[in-house]
């Protein structure tokens, strides 16, 4: 699909077909978007900084309250926004500007390390203002988080829109690397007030990288007639089979398959491996290069469909069941370097997929939808698995988390096949396509009809 027919008159709140990518050739020629590059160093260097001002933000509390409970209730501060007003930053991206919300919300971001380096530097930092400076740093992800992803639909092309969410799943990762393992070092070799004054630095620069978007080069966005509110997103993400699906998978796999910081601590315990603290970095390292590996993958994907996604969530769990089996320490290294290659292939699925799905003047709700529902989702599901793990043990709450979104992938796939008319075909005779998923009726205008439904592939 090209960008004039996306130009072409068409109602407002009609679905994109989903379009093919080219490959790894995607990944190239989307780099060489002017736009694109400013967008991607934003995001590689902003994230970087959250990663950073948020374990020295965490650091200095403990260090002030000695209360890991402490710790924790920081970070509902700042998911608590997410959780509250996290569709109302949809309805805001749709409605104005989403470039200027952008930078709106890293000057929050700017301003609240600006802050925060200044208390500590007038030794007047107290604990309430770590609170304030998280709720405000939640308040700035209500609208950045929806307003970059429907961003990049702005920037780049639909058949280019893939290749663009596994760079970004790409560099987001290498920055969550880079800022989890800096900021640690910064911390012990400088002290917190110079990881803080770096991770501000960082913040800056992207702004300033921000900054250098070309709001002409934009695409236009049309405004949806009719309803334009959060309830209208709503209905739009539900009367849409695929974003529906797509949204259901993801709270199954949020809720329990992103389990994993949860998971890596109580392997590093007494129920686990008991490997200790060294050992829980072993574990992130490990899982990082995992990641990494998927985010490259999912960048040399040629087209993405609901069958794609579902197939992905399956083998996700089952890597997952299979990583319940790992009881040694080697084999459960080479088995979440799997996990986090899989993970990251679903989830970068699911989202391109449904941002594919939604017309543009919906994807801000859309995406505001789907990041409340993860962030829901990772709200409880660490709370139950992480109970699981010590009241069970590990290998339980991993067949759990597991077992849980292979199932619900499952059902869906069901369903999806029977709402197409759809069954699947076992062929021993071809093994290089035992399994396959054909029409009901092989001939006739019913078989016709499916192969023409969009996201189908």
């Amino acid at each position: 699909m090209t960008m004039a027919m996306m130009q072409e008159p068409s109602p407002a709140t009609e679905p994109i077909p989903v379009a093919g990518s080219p490959g790894w050739r995607g990944a190239r020629h989307t780099l060489a978007i002017r736009n694109y590059r400013f967008l991607l160093a934003s995001m590689f260097t902003g994230f970087m900084a959250a990663w950073i001002s948020r374990i020295t933000q965490d650091w200095i509390l403990l260090e002030m309250t000695q209360s890991v409970a402490a710790v924790g209730l920081a970070v509902t501060f700042q998911f608590a926004p997410i959780l509250l007003l996290g569709l109302w930053g949809g309805v805001l991206t749709d409605r104005f500007p989403r470039l200027r919300i952008a930078r709106i919300a890293q000057t929050m971001t700017v301003a609240g390390l600006l802050v925060l380096m200044l208390l500590l530097m007038l030794n007047a930092l107290q604990v309430w203002h770590i609170y304030a400076l998280a709720a405000v740093s939640g308040l700035a992800a209500v609208a950045e988080s929806p307003a970059r992803s429907a961003l990049v639909t702005q920037i780049v092309p639909p058949n280019r829109l893939q290749a663009a969410i596994g760079l970004n799943a790409t560099a987001l990762h290498v920055a969550s690397l880079i800022g989890a393992a800096g900021s640690g070092i910064l911390i012990a070799v400088f002290g917190a007030r110079w990881a803080v004054a770096f991770a501000l630095l960082l913040a800056v620069i992207a702004w300033g990288m921000l900054a250098c978007v070309r709001t002409s080069e934009l695409q236009p966005v049309a405004r949806a007639g009719g309803r334009s509110g959060m309830r209208a997103g709503i209905h739009y993400a539900y009367r849409k089979p695929t974003i529906r699906w797509s949204l259901i998978l993801i709270a199954f796999i949020a809720t329990f398959g992103m389990t994993h910081t949860v998971l890596y601590a109580a392997a590093a315990r007494d129920v686990g491996f008991d490997s200790g603290a060294a050992g829980y970095g072993l574990y992130f390292a490990v899982s990082s290069a995992g990641a990494i590996l998927g985010a490259v993958v999912s960048m040399g994907r040629r087209s993405i469909g609901m069958r794609s996604v579902l197939t992905c969530a399956i083998v996700f769990g089952a890597t997952m069941l299979a990583t319940a089996a790992a009881f040694t320490e080697p084999l459960f290294l080479v088995a979440i370097v799997c996990l986090s290659a899989t993970r990251i292939l679903c989830v970068t699925g699911i989202e391109a997929l449904f941002q594919l799905s939604a017309n543009p003047s919906m994807r801000g709700r859309v995406a505001a939808l789907y990041f409340a529902i993860v962030a829901a989702g990772q709200c409880v599901g660490p709370l139950l698995i992480g109970w699981v793990a010590e009241s069970v043990g590990l290998h339980t709450a991993f067949a759990l988390a597991g077992g849980i979104p292979l199932v619900a992938a499952c059902v869906l796939g069901i369903v999806v096949m029977r709402s197409r008319e759809l069954r699947l075909r076992i062929d021993l005779r071809r093994p290089r396509r035992l399994i396959r998923i054909v029409p009901r009726t092989p001939v006739g205008p019913v078989a016709d009809l499916v192969g023409s439904r969009p996201g189908l592939s």
